[in-house]
């Protein structure tokens, strides 16, 4: 690796470790991201509609609690109500394409 790609790295790795730790001194909880919230409820269509092909992720999934339908996110952060009602539209259409493509399948 060039030397002046290594120092830029290591730039790039100290700022990481300074904001992980500032993050971590805080000690609150961040609100996540839009992007965040629809990735929690693309995932959790997927593998709810999906137990049979990915057992070991529904049963972990179900273990957490995240496939209830009252589960916002992964963690109790507050989600602002627009991210939650985007996640929930998106997780009624992947629901709705895994169930048509299955049906397709068959």
């Amino acid at each position: 690796m060039p030397e002046q790609q290594a120092r830029a790295n290591d730039r790039n790795l100290e700022k990481a470790a300074r904001e992980f730790f500032r993050v971590l001194a805080e000690g609150r909880e961040r609100r996540p991201g839009l992007r965040s919230v629809i990735i929690f409820h693309g995932q959790r269509a997927t593998f709810d509609e999906l137990a049979d092909d990915f057992p070991a992720d529904h049963a972990y999934w179900k273990e957490q609690g995240w496939l209830d339908p009252s589960a916002r996110y992964y963690t109790s952060a507050p989600i602002n109500p627009l991210y939650n009602a985007a996640g929930r539209i998106m997780e009624w259409v992947a629901r709705r394409r895994i169930r048509r493509d299955l049906a397709a399948m068959r």
